[in-house]
């Protein structure tokens, strides 16, 4: 089976990982002033258990609107830095993910700088993770899009093809290949953080 992998954070929309939130910003045009739900769907090492259908949901960070973007900014630099003695990584990036596409650059070049994303060990991928080739599956039928857990130590739990609809044996075949992909996971500041985790899978080969 060959494969096309590319990895992001989220919550349904957006690729935090290149901070392209064109999805998001279409969201906000239509409503500025709707709070969106953290992209980053962040959670402390650990807080998914081991168990391959176990879903505890990440933590919600506040609400943020286009109105109040820089606000996030800065709550999610004192988060970062401990300022009152609240350090907390994990909200500190779903903040600055909120700040970002509200269109504070600043918050996009913090994540760019301070948060690696994640990167897959094994196998091998046979492009890179983060963005589409020349060659990569452009047609519906050539790939599949899965949401999954990212979990401690670098394994994919509970997984789900969400695109598109498929027969029972082969999303099975897709499943089986992904439940062997082993990952380094996202940091902030060095800090690991377990994440929802979307990737797209390249079925030419199925």
């Amino acid at each position: 089976m060959r494969l096309f992998v590319k990895g992001c954070v989220v919550a349904g929309l957006g690729c935090v990982w290149t901070i392209a939130l064109s999805g998001c910003s279409l969201a906000r045009k239509n409503d500025p002033q709707r709070p969106l739900v953290d992209k980053i769907r962040p959670a402390p090492v650990g807080s998914f258990g081991p168990g391959a259908t176990e879903r505890v949901p990440p933590p919600e960070s506040e609400a943020c609107t286009l109105g109040t973007a820089r606000q996030c900014y800065a709550h999610a630099l004192a988060f970062a830095s401990g300022q009152g003695g609240q350090k907390d990584f994990i909200q500190a990036v779903a903040l600055l993910s909120k700040a970002c596409d509200g269109r504070v650059e600043e918050a996009c070049r913090t994540l760019s700088l301070r948060m690696k994303r994640p990167e897959r060990l094994s196998p091998s991928p046979k492009r890179s993770e983060g963005g589409r080739s020349g060659t990569g599956p452009t047609d519906a039928d050539d790939f599949a899009r899965l949401r999954c857990r990212l979990v401690e130590p670098g394994v994919l739990r509970g997984c789900e093809v969400v695109f598109p609809l498929m027969a029972g044996s082969r999303r099975a075949r897709v499943l089986e290949s992904v439940s062997s992909y082993r990952y380094a996971l996202p940091t902030f500041d060095g800090a690991a953080f377990e994440s929802d985790y979307t990737l797209t899978v390249d079925l030419d080969s199925l």
